[in-house]
């Protein structure tokens, strides 16, 4: 992953710029995940595999 997609994702979470579709929060819920363990991962976590035409796509 480009170093600087990854520090404005980063950034994105650190200035609560993040938006969850309402499906994403529906299975957090279910799943007993806090939003706050999302932004840890995000903020913290170690990319094990990219996708970049994935990453390329506009949000929805």
């Amino acid at each position: 992953m480009p170093d600087s997609w990854l520090r404005k994702l980063r950034q994105a979470v650190r200035c609560g710029k993040i938006e969850y579709q309402q499906h994403a929060l529906e299975r957090l819920l279910e799943r007993g995940i806090a939003l706050e363990e999302v932004e840890a991962v995000l903020l913290q976590g170690e990319m094990i595999e990219f996708y970049p035409e994935e990453a390329m796509n506009e949000p929805r």
